[in-house]
């Protein structure tokens, strides 16, 4: 005897579907392990957090990192700049008559101070604060007389470091970033241990000014100290 076909009608047919679905969700939910789950994360998340406690532990990265103050801007006194270098936090300082620099290797041999100028403009007011001046600069560490190292640059570029004041007046201090000062040798043990004197000249929108004599020591760290 031959059995009739069953036709499914349209509430069966959905029936039937729903349950392979369910059965196949769960089935994959058992199966799945933390590395087969994707999570988004959406940036600037506004969802509601109040049910979240209010006592919160402070998050590790902003535990550790400690607070950074800006840097200050030097004084000037009679003088609208200066030669300086970078302390240990990368702000400008004015270079003190018998500082120590440090010879420094470059990657391609060659061998180099690091320093940096400082300048004060009129603080003029504008909407837009005090222009960027225009710099050209001559920058040379010598000994009796002898030019040993020399870095020059011409439009160089001067960062705003603030305020400051000169006999009382209003002034607006920039720096240099450090530029290497280079040494006609690569032979460091030339220049270790010698007295030298740094020299400037700056050119500033057009008004030249010579800067130093410096007295500094030349010294290399991977040398013996030199004699006293």
């Amino acid at each position: 005897m031959q059995r009739e076909p069953v036709v499914e009608g349209p509430s069966s047919l959905r029936r039937r579907s729903w349950l392979v679905a369910l059965g196949f969700f769960a089935l994959s939910a058992c199966d799945a392990s933390p590395a087969d789950v994707d999570l988004e994360v959406v940036p600037g998340d506004t969802s509601d957090t109040s049910d979240a406690p209010d006592d919160l532990p402070p998050n590790d990265a902003d535990a550790a990192s400690p607070d950074v103050a800006a840097c200050a801007a030097p004084t000037f006194g009679a003088a609208s700049a200066l030669v300086g270098l970078s302390d240990l936090d990368g702000c400008y300082v004015p270079l003190a008559g018998g500082t120590t620099l440090e010879i420094v290797h470059g990657i391609q041999g060659g061998i180099h101070v690091e320093l940096r100028l400082a300048i004060a403009t009129p603080q003029v007011p504008a909407a837009g604060g005090p222009s960027v001046p225009t710099v050209t600069w001559d920058v040379e560490v010598a000994h009796d007389g002898t030019t040993l190292a020399r870095f020059a640059a011409t439009l160089g570029t001067f960062e705003a470091l603030g305020p400051s004041a000169q006999s009382g007046q209003s002034l607006w201090a920039w720096a240099s970033p450090a530029f290497p000062v280079v040494f006609a040798s690569a032979d460091a043990a030339l220049y270790h241990g010698l007295t030298a004197e740094v020299r400037a000249t700056l050119d500033v929108d057009g008004r030249r000014q010579t800067l130093g004599p410096i007295p500094v020591h030349l010294a290399d760290p991977f040398l013996s100290p030199p004699p006293r």
